[in-house]
C-alpha cells in the first residue's frame, strides 16, 4: 500500500471513529466561548437607580457588608462592577450571585442557578466529560482528550491529503475555491477540500492548544520545550489521591500564615484603595 492510500484510510477511519465526539466537542465549545455574554444577557433585567445626578457608589466594604447581613452563613468570594452607571453590582459567594444597587447598596436579586446557567453548566459537562458522573468520568474524560488527539491526526493528514499531485492552477482551483457548478460526490469533494484547507491552520492551533488540557504529560512536554519547569499538580483532588496511594487520607494544602499585621480577608478599606487603582490603571475600563 502506498503512503498516501494509508494516510487516506488512516484519516477516513479516524474521522468515522471519532467523529460524532469531535462534532459534539466543536458545538458545545463555540457556545461555552458566548457563555459570559448569554450569563449577563439572562442577567441584563437587574439594574441600579440612581437617586440624583451626583450620586455615587457605595463603598465596598457596605456592599459587602450587605451580602453578609443577608446571608451570613455565606461568604464572598467575587465582587464585579460594571462602568455602566445603571449596571448592578454582582457579589458571587459560592454557587450563588447575588445583586445589589451600587448606589443604595440594597441586594436587589439572586442569580437563578436554572436558565442560563444550568444550560452551561450542562454544555461544560458535555464538552469536557460527556455529562459522565461519579466513577465514569475519568473515562469520559480519556475519551474526549484522545478524540482531541485523533483530531489533530484528522487535521494534520488531511493537510497533506489536501496537496495535489501537480501544482498547476486547474488543480490547485478545485481544492480552494468552491465549484458552483459541480454535482453529488463532486460537489462534496470540492466542499470538502475547500472548507479544510482554509480552517486548516486555525483548527491545527484549536486543537493542539487543547492538548496541555487533555493531558498532564502534554502540559509538562510545553513547559519543558520552553525550558521551564512545570508546576506541581494543583487541587485537593491531587493530594488526596497521592495520599490515597499512600495508604493515607490524604494531607490538607497548608494554609498561608498572614503576615505580621495582615488579616487572612481584606478589609472593606483596603478593597476600596484597591478598587481606585484599578480604576486609574485603565481610563476606559469596562469591568472590575
Amino acid at each position: 500500500m502506498k503512503l498516501r492510500s494509508l494516510i487516506f484510510w488512516s484519516h477516513l477511519v479516524a474521522a468515522l471513529s471519532a467523529g460524532t465526539v469531535i462534532l459534539l466537542m466543536c458545538v458545545t465549545g463555540v457556545l461555552l466561548t458566548y457563555e459570559r455574554q448569554l450569563v449577563a444577557w439572562a442577567d441584563s433585567g437587574f439594574r441600579s437607580a440612581r437617586p440624583t445626578p451626583d450620586a455615587q457608589p457605595q463603598p465596598i466594604d457596605v456592599l459587602l457588608e450587605r451580602v453578609r447581613a443577608a446571608h451570613p452563613d455565606l461568604a464572598a468570594t467575587t465582587l464585579t462592577m460594571r462602568a455602566d452607571e445603571d449596571a448592578a453590582v454582582a457579589v458571587a459567594a459560592g454557587q450563588r450571585t447575588f445583586y445589589l444597587d451600587r448606589y443604595s447598596g440594597v441586594v436587589i436579586g439572586e442569580a437563578s442557578r436554572r436558565g442560563v446557567r444550568k444550560f452551561m453548566s450542562d454544555l461544560r459537562a458535555w464538552h469536557r466529560w460527556l455529562a459522565a458522573d461519579g466513577e465514569s468520568r475519568p473515562v469520559a474524560r480519556a475519551i474526549t482528550g484522545w478524540s482531541n488527539f485523533v483530531f489533530l491526526f484528522i487535521v494534520i493528514s488531511g493537510i497533506y491529503l489536501w496537496f495535489p499531485r501537480k501544482w498547476t492552477w486547474p488543480q490547485v482551483r478545485p481544492v480552494v475555491l468552491f465549484n458552483g457548478n459541480a454535482r453529488g460526490k463532486a460537489r462534496d469533494f470540492n466542499w470538502h477540500n475547500v472548507i479544510g484547507f482554509w480552517c486548516a491552520v486555525p483548527l491545527f492551533v484549536v486543537v493542539l492548544s487543547a492538548l496541555p488540557i487533555s493531558f498532564g504529560w502534554f502540559n509538562t512536554l510545553v513547559y519543558r520545550a520552553v525550558g521551564e519547569a512545570p508546576p506541581p499538580p494543583r487541587g485537593e483532588g491531587g493530594r488526596a489521591a497521592e495520599g490515597r496511594a499512600r495508604g493515607g487520607e490524604g494531607r490538607r494544602p497548608a494554609q498561608r500564615e498572614p503576615r505580621p499585621g495582615q488579616t487572612g480577608q481584606a478589609d472593606g478599606t483596603e478593597l476600596d484603595a484597591l478598587w481606585q487603582r484599578a480604576e486609574a490603571h485603565v481610563e476606559d475600563w469596562r469591568t472590575i
